[in-house]
Formats: C-alpha cells, structure tokens, sequence
C-alpha cells in the first residue's frame, strides 16, 4: 500500500507544485478579503512579539537548538504516518540537526512537509478545538507565539545546504512552498479570527 501511495503522490510532484504556484494570487486575494483588523490580530501579534523577545533572551543570533530540530522531525514523522509509512526513530541533536527512520519508501510530501506545515501551532488548534477554547485571548496569543516560531526556525532551515531541499529540487521548492506556507498561515489566520468556521469560510474563499 505504502509503495502505491509513494508512487501517486510522487507522480503528482509537479502538476501540485504548479497548481501550489498558481494559487499564489487567488489564495491572497482570499486573505486580503477574508481577515479584518479585529482584536484576534491584535493577541496574534502579540504572542508574536512575545516569542521574538523571548527568543533574543534565551537564543540570541544563534539558531533555535534542538527544540526547532524536534518539530522538524516531528512534522517527517506526522506526514510518514499520515502516508502509512511506519516511524521506527526519532533523533535529535542541538547542533547536528536530526534523523528519523521509517519504512515503506518515501515521498516528497513527506520530505518537504516541514518546510510548509507548523506543527506546533495546528496541534494547538487541535487542542483548542478538542477542548472549545477557540477565539479566546490567550489561545490566540499562544498561537501567534508558535507562528513566529516556525517562521524563524523555516528562515534558519532555508539554505542550499539544506538536505531536504536538494532531495526535492531547488525549483519544485520555491514553486511549491509559496503557495502552500499562504494557504497553512491563511488556515491559522482563519482560526484565529472565527475558529473551525472560518477554516471553511477561508478555504471556500480560495477555491
């Protein structure tokens, strides 16, 4: 089953990163008629800002250690599992970057995924769902709080250096991602500003 999806998702690479490329305008359009100037910005950007501060003490210029190395893992093995690929290991270290084991192949999806996909802030959602705590000050501060995460720890992961990317092809990169990191941060926007509702509303709104 494994090599079946493996083989339909990777012979899909590039008509997805051509579709991803041309919904670059369409899902833009969506967020600037979508999203209105209300308090959920407001507690967004502050759990932003609180990150950034909380970043520059404990971080300083260097990068995120092995935390960031953990959601990058992470997010591989959420996409293996996600494409019935069992997760065998996890490793991480703070300045080495980070390994995982799977079986069954490998896809593109699964490679990149980290790239495009903040883990940490759709398992908030899930939890914030889970639980009603949706449009509340402080959820929305804790995501604007892993948003600006992951947008530092993707600057930091965007090198040519960077293994992932040269298993995918620097151009099927800067095809796909655009357009798939708008449509992730489109969907935590959504959330932030009418919870599960205005996911739809959104998605609606882009196609």
């Amino acid at each position: 089953m494994t090599k079946l999806i493996d083989f339909i998702i990777n012979i899909l690479k590039w008509p997805i990163a051509l579709a991803s490329f041309l919904s670059i305008y369409p899902i833009s359009k969506a967020v600037l008629q979508f999203f209105d100037l209300g308090p959920w910005l407001f507690y967004l950007l502050g759990g932003g800002l609180l990150y950034l501060a909380t970043s520059r003490i404990f971080v300083g210029n260097k990068r995120q250690g092995w935390i960031s190395t953990l959601e990058h893992e992470l997010t591989h093995a959420l996409f293996a599992l996600i494409t019935l690929h069992p997760v065998s290991s996890i490793q991480t270290t703070e300045n080495q970057g980070g390994v995982i084991s799977y079986s069954g192949g490998s896809n593109w999806l699964i490679v990149i995924s980290p790239y495009f996909f903040p883990t940490f802030s759709f398992a908030l959602v899930l939890i914030m769902e889970v639980f009603g705590a949706t449009n509340i000050w402080l959820g929305n501060l804790l995501l604007g709080f892993t948003i600006f995460y992951h947008l530092i720890s993707t600057k930091h992961e965007l090198h040519k250096g960077q293994t992932d990317l040269q298993e995918t092809g620097f151009l099927f990169a800067w095809l796909f991602l655009p357009g798939a990191n708008l449509l992730s941060f489109g969907i935590l926007f959504a959330f932030c500003q009418s919870g599960l509702d205005g996911i739809i509303t959104f998605i609606q709104a882009c196609f």
